[in-house]
């Protein structure tokens, strides 16, 4: 599901307008309108603060969450969440809340949780395990860790530049780093060694490019802006 369509559902899911919404975001009723249209591309401060006031997390907006994408593919097998709970032998209610599940090491064994949904909903268990390792916590060195470090770096740069950019500049980033991706999506180019990259490795990859777009855009407004300007 499209991340504006995800938006919609999850703020009609709390009983929110547009306007309402908007408010608690911070953001014009307009800007939020378009991007439930998927007209624009929120950045990441932008989609953080709609996923704290929605109660997800960004990665359930993003349909990446483990939730998310076994939701999706249920939907497209038709299959209901009692169905899945009855192939897999795990519990409706605890399928249904797998997006806030702490994962356990025990999840990634064979015949284990992830394994369970792979088999069953004719997923890749990878791409499964990734989702899912996105939750841990970081004192368990699992699968995600190396996510987890990349996105610390992403808010340690965020926080930096917090104050220097604005919300406009902030979206041109996102716009660009959407552009960026969806090009080398639709070349072929992300791979390595002649190997598809995982969801974990785009992520990354994604995380870096926008840490970089932002680093430059914040070395420009100081070298542009003149010192009487500045904060």
């Amino acid at each position: 599901m499209p991340l504006g369509e995800n938006i919609k559902r999850y703020r009609k899911l709390r009983g929110l307008t547009q306007e309402k919404l908007a408010k608690l975001a911070h953001m014009s009723r307009s800007y939020l309108a378009d991007v439930e249209r998927d007209r624009y591309n929120p950045s990441v401060e932008v989609l953080e603060t709609l996923a704290n006031v929605l109660g997800v997390s960004t990665e359930v907006l993003l349909g990446r969450s483990i939730g998310a994408l076994v939701e999706n593919r249920m939907n497209a097998l038709g299959m209901s969440w009692e169905e899945l709970s009855g192939k897999t032998g795990i519990p409706a209610a605890d399928l249904q809340s797998l997006d806030n599940k702490v994962p356990d090491p025990e999840d990634y064994e064979p015949d284990g949780l992830i394994d369970r949904l792979a088999k069953v909903l004719d997923m890749d268990r990878k791409i499964l395990a990734d989702a899912y390792a996105r939750q841990e916590r970081p004192a368990y060195d699992g699968p995600g860790e190396r996510a987890r470090g990349a996105f610390a770096v992403r808010e340690s740069t965020q926080t930096a530049n917090k104050d220097v950019l604005s919300s406009k500049e902030e979206r041109d980033i996102a716009r660009e780093l959407e552009r960026i991706m969806s090009s080398l999506e639709s070349n072929s180019a992300l791979a390595f060694d002649g190997e598809p990259l995982t969801e974990e490795d785009k992520e990354l990859l994604r995380i870096s490019l926008e840490n970089s777009l932002r680093l430059a855009r914040q070395i420009a407004k100081k070298k542009f802006t003149p010192h009487k300007h500045r904060n």
